[in-house]
């Protein structure tokens, strides 16, 4: 089995981004997929599973709404909500087809938080969205040298390889830009142009709202790209791979 961990540590919180599991064989080289034709077919019943919990102050919350939402699909596929210690499970139909899709995450006093994994909905996996307040999310942007307006768009991500390892020596851009700051050892820097190997997290400020794309390069390759919908006053939380 292989397990896709995505995370963000910042001031001693962890704010995992997405966690997926599937079967592999082992490890292959870090671009190998690249050029792999998307999938075709799914398993036609899977299962979304996780914890909601607020990364700053460590505590599972209980009563989150989660809401999965399939690309092109209007309303929501499922509606649940977290139990006493902020876990989650839903069945989900796929109709057999690799599905896009987001899980998003609302709770009282904190910003709507919307999961983008870095591939389609094809098996069973895991979503732990983590909620903010807003003063801690304009904690981490004072610590990346940004003000900023939650009116915009807000984008906490991960770069991985082929493996679900991170892929230092990216570089993030957006359509329509905002501003780029890389982590190094799980701190915002304001220095650093591309991702480092601890995390290969980056973290994109202040995007006027919109659709916003996604795109990742590193060593010459290319990553998938990877399309959000705009969530002015909340949080985007996702993951890109090659």
């Amino acid at each position: 089995m292989r397990r896709l961990v995505l995370a963000v540590t910042l001031a001693g919180c962890s704010l995992p981004v997405e966690k997926q599991i599937e079967a592999i064989d082992a490890p292959g080289a870090p671009f190998a997929c690249q050029h792999d034709p998307p999938p075709t077919s799914a398993d036609p019943s899977v299962t979304v599973w996780g914890t909601t919990s607020d990364p700053f102050s460590g505590v599972p919350l209980s009563g989150v709404q989660l809401q999965g939402f399939f690309q092109g699909i209007p309303g929501a596929e499922f509606t649940t909500t977290s139990n006493a210690t902020g876990q989650y499970t839903v069945h989900q139909a796929t109709g057999g087809e690799p599905r896009t899709f987001s899980v998003q995450a609302s709770f009282p006093d904190h910003l709507v938080t919307t999961v983008y994994p870095p591939a389609a909905l094809t098996a069973s996996v895991e979503i732990d969205p983590q909620l903010v307040k807003s003063d801690d999310l304009m904690h981490l942007g004072a610590i990346a040298g940004m003000q900023l307006d939650l009116d915009d768009d807000q984008i906490l991500l991960q770069v991985v390889d082929c493996n679900g390892y991170p892929a230092g020596g990216a570089t993030v851009t957006t359509d329509p830009p905002g501003t780029v700051v890389y982590f190094v050892d799980q701190t915002p820097s304001q220095t650093a142009v591309m991702t480092d190997s601890v995390g290969a997290v980056v973290f994109i400020g202040n995007i006027p709202a919109s659709n916003t794309r996604i795109f990742a390069t590193a060593n010459g390759s290319s990553f998938a790209t990877i399309d959000v919908d705009p969530a002015p006053g909340g949080l985007i939380q996702a993951a890109i791979e090659p």
